[in-house]
């Protein structure tokens, strides 16, 4: 579950005021592309952990101050997507066709393979427990395939398989689990993933990149076309507005409260 992913957004800057983060600093501590960005606090202290190109790792236990470049994972995969849930960090992305997704137990000095075969990418992965996690990736035959696990990733099931193509994964608690993607879908799953039932049918066509809920009620998505979506009654109804947001194309969304 998370921080949730790429907390540098668009949506992380608005959602505070401009006096608190009037200057930003450029860190240039990889020259490798970053994709997803999460966080844990423990025993009083903040790790960050940001993921990407060619295995790149990056860790910071001072806010972001300064990182250091962790233990890479063998195959340098594509790392796409992080979720970081009771002092374990999960993984996901592609390498050499085949969707990749490791866990470390030991805040990344070293990492387990917990992929499964059947897949040919990873686009994201999201954890609601050390147990429950669910990943968006493509197959052979399928655009889009749902994986989930019970068990920390010891094995995966198959919970859609679709052509249309899903963008994002987010896990409120344990059980219940958030998908997006293309055409508006918006999915949603209250057995940690096992199956999904689509919910606000005809909100939008727009694509649907990214979703959020600070908690059980209070939920964000961001697409295409400055499309913005919240709901304050959890996912029961969800209001559209494409007035909001001046980015034509918003790919990620991160609240810290509703």
């Amino acid at each position: 579950m998370g921080a949730r992913k790429n907390i540098l957004t668009l949506l992380f800057l608005v959602a505070f005021s401009a006096a608190a983060f009037a200057t930003w600093t450029n860190q240039e501590t990889t020259t490798d592309d970053l994709r997803a960005i999460d966080g844990a606090v423990t025993t009083g202290a903040v790790t960050l952990c940001a993921v990407g190109q060619d295995s790149a790792i990056l860790l910071s236990s001072d806010y972001g101050a300064n990182w250091s470049a962790a233990a890479a994972i063998s195959g340098n995969p594509y790392l796409r997507d992080i979720s970081i849930v009771a002092n374990k960090i999960f993984v996901a992305g592609t390498a050499a066709g085949s969707g990749k997704c490791y866990v470390s137990s030991n805040w990344a000095s070293s990492w387990t393979d917990i992929s499964d075969a059947s897949l040919t990418e990873i686009r994201a992965v999201d954890f609601g427990s050390s147990s429950n996690g669910v990943v968006i990736g493509g197959t052979a035959a399928v655009n889009t395939a749902a994986l989930y696990t019970n068990n920390g990733g010891t094995s995966w099931s198959t919970s859609i398989t679709t052509n249309s193509a899903f963008s994002a994964v987010h896990f409120v608690d344990a059980n219940t689990v958030w998908m997006v993607g293309d055409g508006g879908l918006i999915y949603r799953s209250t057995n940690g993933g096992q199956t999904f039932t689509r919910t606000a049918e005809g909100a939008t066509a727009d694509n649907l990149r990214d979703v959020h809920f600070v908690d059980a009620n209070h939920g964000f998505i961001v697409g295409d076309n400055k499309t913005f979506m919240y709901t304050t009654n959890g996912g029961a109804s969800w209001t559209v507005s494409t007035s909001i947001l001046d980015s034509g194309t918003n790919y990620c969304v991160f609240f810290i409260d509703s």
